[in-house]
């Protein structure tokens, strides 16, 4: 892979992560500010749901690739 498309790459990953960390800010501030939850419990919930995406992703992605195709035998 040649520099510039590892700069590419690597432009969009920021573009993606910034949008995302902006939506976890945003959420995190309505957690606490309107739902009244303390900012221990709602990274919390931050945490518990990014632990079930890893293994949730894993398993979902497993099953996938182990199923048949229709029309195949």
């Amino acid at each position: 892979m040649q520099r510039k498309e590892k700069i590419a790459y690597g432009a969009g990953d920021i573009g993606y992560n910034f949008l995302f960390d902006l939506g976890q800010i945003y959420l995190l501030k309505f957690y606490t500010d309107t739902l009244g939850l303390s900012a221990s419990i709602a990274g919390m919930v931050f945490l518990v749901t990014k632990i079930w995406d890893a293994f949730s992703d894993f398993t979902i992605g497993t099953v996938v690739d182990h199923r048949k195709k229709s029309g195949q035998r």
